[in-house]
């Protein structure tokens, strides 16, 4: 069996308009794809640069607003450095309740003079005990001179921290030495010298 080929000469004027509509529609067809091929590429190229710009915000976020949170950080946070707590037995010492009853309030200000007075105090009760001529076996001398430099030592490191919380730092350089030079009763000797590092 024979197959008849499409001759256009031939074909009746429907039939010319029929292919005519169809060859138009296969034009249409191959535009809209290319259309959405393209606006593909577009969207995807967006959503990229998109991508791009907020990674690049991040990381220009990160490099300038890290640094300043950092220099705006308090040498004291910045060594991890709390408040400082008193040994229960002190709780009965009128200034140093008076001393943790202010810094829990934040009143800095006002801590620093009494633990200042309450300092001076006790440098004045150390040189007294100090002079005095203790005997080996004079054992009441000798605890209350061990408790009076246990309650200096924690008085000073108070006195520190409330220097440092209220921008005193070149005050709270001279104490950090001062109280560094008294090992056996420097009980925070570690956060003492990186506090001093920090604020040098």
């Amino acid at each position: 069996m024979n197959e008849e080929k499409f001759n256009p000469n031939a074909a009746d004027a429907d039939t010319m308009l029929i292919l005519a509509r169809l060859g138009e529609r296969k034009r249409k067809l191959e535009r809209m794809a290319e259309m959405e091929h393209r606006l593909a590429r577009r969207t995807t190229a967006r959503l990229y640069t998109s991508i791009v710009s907020a990674m690049a915000a991040v990381v220009l976020l990160t490099l300038v607003l890290v640094p300043l949170w950092r220099m705006q950080m308090s040498p004291l946070d910045k060594t991890g450095i709390s408040q400082p707590t008193f040994s229960d037995y002190r709780s009965g010492n009128a200034d140093i309740a008076e001393i943790t009853k202010l810094m829990n309030r934040q009143d800095y200000k006002q801590a620093l003079t009494v633990t200042k007075k309450a300092l001076h105090t006790s440098d004045i009760a150390l040189k007294d005990l100090y002079g005095k001529d203790v005997e080996f076996d004079d054992e009441e001398l000798v605890y209350e001179e061990e408790l009076e430099r246990n309650t200096n030592s924690e008085l000073r490191w108070a006195y520190i921290y409330l220097l440092v919380k209220l921008d005193d730092v070149k005050e709270a350089r001279r104490q950090l030495h001062k109280y560094l030079k008294a090992k056996d009763y420097c009980q925070h000797q570690a956060e003492a010298k990186a506090l001093l590092e920090e604020i040098n």
